[in-house]
C-alpha cells in the first residue's frame, strides 16, 4: 500500500476514495479543502453536478450541488467534534445571503443535540459522519459499475475481499 499525504490537497480523488473505504477512521486526518472535493466527487456519482467554491471566503458554501432546475448549498466540516447549533444557523444565513432553498451540512463526525430539528424547519439535510461513509461506498459502486447487479449479495465480500488492489 502506498502512504497517502494528507496534507495535500491536490490529491487524486480516486485513490482518496479508494483508501477511505477501507480505512474511514483516518477520515480526520484528510486535508479539509481535500475532503470538500470529496464530497463534491461522491455527489456528482448520485447524478448532481457539482461546483466547489474557494477555499476561502467562500460565502458559508463550500460546494453547490445542481440538479434540474434546483440548487442546493453545502457546508463541510471535516471535525472530530460535533457540529453545533450555531454552525447550522450560520449555513442557514449563507444559504439564504447565496439564493439557495435549500442545504445541506455534511461533516466527518456527528451533530450536537437540537441541530436536526433546526435544519428540518429549513429544509438543511444534515448528513453525519456515519452517513456519509454509507454514501461513498454506495457512490463506488456506482462508480464501479456494479449498480446493475444485486449489491446487496455481494456487498460484504466486496468490500472485505475483492476491492480494487490499488487503493492506498
Amino acid at each position: 500500500m502506498k502512504n497517502l499525504d494528507y496534507n495535500k490537497s491536490d490529491l487524486p480523488l480516486s485513490e482518496v476514495r479508494n483508501y477511505l473505504v477501507r480505512n474511514y477512521e483516518n477520515r480526520f486526518d484528510v486535508n479539509p479543502r481535500l475532503f470538500e472535493k470529496l464530497v463534491a466527487d461522491v455527489y456528482k456519482d448520485f447524478g448532481y453536478d457539482t461546483i466547489c467554491s474557494g477555499y476561502t471566503n467562500d460565502g458559508g458554501i463550500d460546494v453547490v450541488l445542481r440538479n434540474n432546475n434546483s440548487t442546493i448549498g453545502v457546508q463541510v466540516k471535516r471535525s472530530k467534534n460535533k457540529i453545533k447549533l450555531e454552525q447550522i444557523r450560520s449555513l442557514l444565513g449563507a444559504l439564504i445571503i447565496n439564493g439557495h432553498k435549500n442545504g445541506m451540512f455534511v461533516c466527518s463526525s456527528d451533530f450536537q443535540k437540537g441541530t436536526y430539528a433546526i435544519a428540518e424547519r429549513f429544509s438543511i439535510e444534515l448528513i453525519n459522519g456515519n452517513r456519509f461513509y454509507g454514501q461513498l461506498k454506495e457512490a463506488q459502486i456506482i462508480r464501479n459499475k456494479l449498480s446493475d447487479i444485486d449489491v446487496t449479495a455481494i456487498r460484504n465480500l466486496y468490500y472485505d475481499d475483492c476491492y480494487p488492489m490499488n487503493s492506498l
